[in-house]
């Protein structure tokens, strides 16, 4: 067999993955995106509410997953103190993931971070880098 992908089946026979296999891996790839989406929503929905703890419990783990948006709001919220304690490196952590992933709000946010000294050491350079980049 030229290229593509093998597997073994029980019997020790080569075979190729069927469609049936792409199918169930596009539908779970897919389900969960929308669950992704979902969750987002409804902690957008709650932090709109002013139920920031919801919102940090849904946000987070879209966060840690690189939910560009979820780590944005994430770390406005430890900016803020809003549904988490308060900590500036910790905003500043997850301001820096989502300017990484090209988030303009994210990256004017760290400039002023490191500009500020909010969070990190005050380093003027990296500040008017990420300026210039948002």
């Amino acid at each position: 067999m030229r290229g593509g992908v093998r597997s073994i089946n029980l019997r020790g026979m080569k075979t190729r993955p069927g469609p049936r296999v792409a199918a169930v891996t596009l539908l779970t790839a897919a389900l969960l995106t929308l669950s992704a989406h979902a969750d987002f929503d409804d902690a957008v929905s709650a932090y709109k509410k002013g139920d920031y703890a919801t919102a940090a419990r849904e946000l987070a783990p879209l966060a840690e997953q690189g939910n560009v948006e979820a780590q944005f709001y994430m770390a406005y919220m430890y900016e803020s103190g809003r549904g988490v304690d308060r900590d500036e490196a910790k905003a500043t952590e997850l301001y820096g993931l989502a300017a990484e992933q090209g988030h303009a709000r994210a990256q004017f946010n760290l400039g002023l971070a490191y500009e500020l000294g909010r969070g990190v050491t005050i380093d003027v350079e990296k500040a008017l880098q990420w300026y210039l980049e948002s």
